[in-house]
């Protein structure tokens, strides 16, 4: 079969959108009730569709029109100097034909056997030479990929027979766009996403939904290729975030304000307040297999606690800092609940006490050089000497019976009583 490069002009621009959908209310409420389930599951076009290993009788093939640039048609975008006409017989001068108008098909080689039908690639609608209204995608296994509206005025782009598609102007997209999916990883024919455009003015306003594995993932908004307003996301028909995002400099525009996010059974919830895309205040909560993992609580901006979690939940760190970010009080649990450190500051002075797993203490410093705020460099082997400034070691017995003191100034050990 003839290959075919159609050029339809095209600017790339991929613009994601939400449609209109009900919302519902998810997290913890204050009464207890676990988040709303998002039960919907879109199976739409499954599988192959046999549609595209027939011949389309009413249409032409596009390898029989050509394709010309026509300077002189829109000299302000040259993008759009490109007109599909009918091909001109051998010796015929191209000039004298009409820009096409009527549908089209274009078609590829089947890719597994001569003998097996063309397939069907691209499928819409020429007007006066332009792509206009509803066109129609397949891939090389046969699946609907996907639906595309264009504008009445037409938009000329890239198709080509090893890669068939319309790169459209966001500006040039109107109504619904459906995406299906055609991936190794994926059950072929599952929607993945839908796009609703229309105009705002000069905006152009894009809905979006995508979808995983036929649950809905994710419901947002996108102005003129910007991403702003309320940003929803599921998994698996569990709701797993909600806030707003700001129109700012990058595609993904910022967070702002309130956010709510669930764990991926709904069953735990946090609430943080984001300025300008940080955590500004409230409480981080990060999750593994649903249970608390962390927690990271911010106060205008800055880190003020952290709390860490063993898998059966019991605490195993918790930091808090001061405004400068210095470390305020330490804590460090064994498995078993039992204290293992703590780090506490009283004036210049830094306290830091260690035990053993059975409750005894096993290890005492006192110090005033503030350079061992990194705390868990201090707990070394109990023959290393010396790596304190000033200030007094105390070491333990595992039944807790003070063993020996040492006692250091100037990074010189001065004193050491033994027990």
């Amino acid at each position: 079969m003839k290959q075919t490069l159609l050029i339809i002009t095209a600017l790339m621009l991929v613009v994601g959108c939400s449609s209109d959908k009900e919302e519902s209310s998810g997290g913890i409420t204050p009464e207890g009730q676990a988040a709303d389930v998002e039960e919907e599951r879109s199976l739409e076009g499954l599988g192959i569709d046999e549609m595209a290993f027939t011949k389309c009788d009413s249409c032409i093939d596009g390898s029989k029109l050509d394709l010309r640039k026509v300077p002189e048609r829109w000299p302000s975008d040259p993008a759009k100097n490109y007109i599909a006409y009918e091909s001109a017989a051998k010796g015929e001068s191209w000039s004298s034909k009409k820009p096409y108008s009527g549908p089209v098909c274009f078609y590829q080689d089947h890719p597994s056997s001569s003998r097996m039908p063309d397939i069907r690639r691209l499928q819409g609608t020429f007007k006066d030479g332009m792509a206009v209204g509803k066109w129609t995608e397949w891939g090389a296994s046969g699946v609907k990929v996907s639906e595309m509206n264009l504008s009445k005025e037409g938009v000329i782009g890239i198709i080509s027979v090893n890669s068939y598609h319309i790169a459209s102007s966001f500006s040039e997209r109107v109504g619904k766009w459906t995406y299906w999916s055609d991936h190794y990883q994926y059950p072929k024919g599952m929607k993945t996403k839908e796009e609703i455009y229309r105009m705002d003015g000069k905006d152009v306003i894009c809905e979006i939904t995508e979808y995983h594995r036929g649950y809905k993932s994710s419901e947002y908004t996108e102005i003129n290729s910007k991403q702003v307003g309320k940003y929803v996301s599921w998994s698996g028909g569990q709701k797993t975030s909600e806030g707003i995002f700001e129109k700012g400099d990058y595609r993904a525009g910022s967070k702002s304000g309130k956010w709510t996010f669930w764990a991926s059974d709904g069953k735990d919830t946090y609430e943080i307040i984001y300025k300008n895309d940080r955590e500004w205040d409230g409480t981080k909560v990060e999750w593994y297999n649903d249970r608390r993992r962390e927690e990271i609580t911010y106060k205008e901006g800055r880190e003020v606690k952290n709390i860490q979690y063993y898998d059966n939940l019991q605490k195993s760190e918790e930091v808090i800092r001061n405004e400068d970010g210095r470390v305020k009080l330490f804590k460090e649990w064994f498995e078993n609940g039992q204290q293992k450190i703590t780090r506490t500051k009283q004036g210049d002075t830094i306290i830091l006490t260690y035990w053993i797993e059975n409750g005894n203490k096993s290890r005492e410093i006192i110090t005033t050089d503030d350079k061992f705020d990194y705390y868990r460099q201090l707990y070394s082997h109990q023959s290393q000497i010396g790596f304190i400034s000033n200030g007094k070691i105390s070491d333990y017995t595992k039944d807790g019976t003070l063993s020996y003191v040492r006692i250091y100034e100037n990074g010189e050990l001065i004193d050491k009583i033994e027990y």
